[in-house]
C-alpha cells in the first residue's frame, strides 16, 4: 500500500508543482505529504489501539 501511495505522489508530484507556481513547491509538497502521512498513522494507530482493547 506504501508503495501505492509513493507512485501517486510522485506521478502527480509535476502538475502540483507546476500549479503551485513556486521554485521551491517540490520540497513543499514533499514536507506536507511527509507530515500528512505521519498524522494519519498516528490518529490510526490511537483509534486501532482503542477498538482492539
Amino acid at each position: 500500500m506504501g508503495a501505492l501511495d509513493n507512485l501517486i505522489v510522485t506521478t502527480a508530484m509535476p502538475a502540483i508543482v507546476s500549479a503551485l507556481h513556486q521554485p521551491n513547491g517540490l520540497a513543499f509538497l514533499i514536507d506536507a505529504y511527509i507530515t500528512s502521512s505521519a498524522v494519519g498513522m498516528v490518529i490510526f494507530g490511537g483509534f486501532l489501539t482503542m477498538w482492539i482493547r
